[in-house]
């Protein structure tokens, strides 16, 4: 799980968003809200809008709703998470724990786990494995 997630505020412009966090960080998924997940908003989401609307529409009209996202708690299993991204049709799940978010869960992280997994003979891995763990500088459990 990726737990270095940058926070947005609803009422960021998607161009702000570009100018100050997509470009010189070269993030691609951001939480909407401060401490509580609103929605997410992703580089699939930014291209659905012209770029010359960009200044004047919010993350917030841009974002896909809370309460319209597949989610994923810290007690659920690799192979749930990786059947909603499946059957979603997503590359990125927040990981909550009731209405606390606390990061996300991508399909790299998890097809890099299930490889470190399958190398060493691991059993099976739960999420909250790494909940409470700071991320790794090359996510294992994640």
């Amino acid at each position: 799980m990726r737990t270095d997630v940058e926070q947005v505020a609803p009422d960021v412009s998607i161009d702000q968003l570009v100018r100050e966090h997509i470009l010189p960080k070269n993030a691609g998924c951001f939480a909407v809200g401060v401490g509580e997940l609103v929605g997410l908003v992703t580089l699939s989401d930014i291209h659905k809008i012209a770029q010359g609307e960009w200044a004047t529409t919010s993350v917030y009209r841009a974002m896909t709703p809370a309460n319209q996202l597949a989610t994923v708690s810290p007690s659920d299993s690799i192979e749930d998470a990786l059947h909603l991204l499946a059957s979603r049709d997503v590359n990125q799940l927040p990981v909550l724990r009731g209405r606390d978010f606390l990061g996300v869960i991508t399909r790299a992280d998890i097809r890099s786990f299930i490889k470190v997994r399958q190398d060493i003979g691991g059993l099976p891995a739960r999420v909250v494995e790494q909940a409470d763990r700071p991320a790794p500088a090359h996510p294992v459990g994640s």
